[in-house]
């Protein structure tokens, strides 16, 4: 029932959101464009790129500890990365 809930909640809500992204990519398409802009953002995306990866790394080396615990204490934790709830079995 909850999945079905889901689904029609997602399904109501498709249109609208491909509208919204449709209309976001557009923006961003002009933005990025934008020959004022285009230095300023290449100058951020190099500047900020060394720091992101720094973060990346001492993110993932402090997640993976975690990640093992996990396992080791819930071996028959059903997670997948996104939900506890195992797909519904269909006959």
């Amino acid at each position: 029932a909850v999945r079905q809930a889901w689904e029609a909640y997602d399904a109501a809500l498709r249109p609208a959101r491909e509208a919204y992204d449709a209309a976001e990519l557009q923006a961003w398409e002009a933005y990025d464009a934008d020959a004022a802009v285009r230095p300023a953002r290449e100058a951020y995306e190099t500047a900020v790129r060394p720091v992101r990866e720094v973060y990346e790394t001492a993110e993932r080396s402090a997640r993976e500890p975690v990640e093992a615990l996990h396992k080791q204490e819930c071996p028959d934790c059903p997670w997948d990365g996104k939900t506890i709830f195992p797909a519904e079995k269909k006959p």
